[in-house]
């Protein structure tokens, strides 16, 4: 599948859901091309909730570096280990103590 970019694709897929919803709403379509039109909008939807994710992500990995002078190019590779990193890290702390517990 050669998409671009889901970030650079996200006004624009936003743009078309709001006009299918509008489609919709308006209730003139038939019920084939309500289907059809409905479809499309799952799959567009799927696609800007893809793109926040990213967006998320590299948000994450801009804060865990805020510290370095320079920033990485974003590797979608590279995010699922940082993540599984900072899972880790965060179970393993040692710096839990029992006054951490709430009542």
């Amino acid at each position: 599948m050669s998409q671009k970019d889901p970030l650079s694709q996200y006004e624009k897929n936003i743009e078309n859901l709001e006009n299918i919803i509008q489609a919709l709403e308006e209730g003139e379509l038939t019920l084939d091309n309500a289907l059809k039109q409905y479809e499309k909008g799952m799959s567009l939807i799927r696609q800007c909730q893809q793109a926040l994710e990213t967006a998320e992500q590299k948000i994450q990995i801009l804060s865990q570096n805020s510290e370095e002078e320079t920033l990485l190019p974003f590797n979608h590779e590279s995010v699922d280990s940082t993540i599984a990193q900072t899972n880790r890290s965060n179970k393993n702390d040692d710096d839990f103590s029992e006054d951490d517990i709430p009542l």
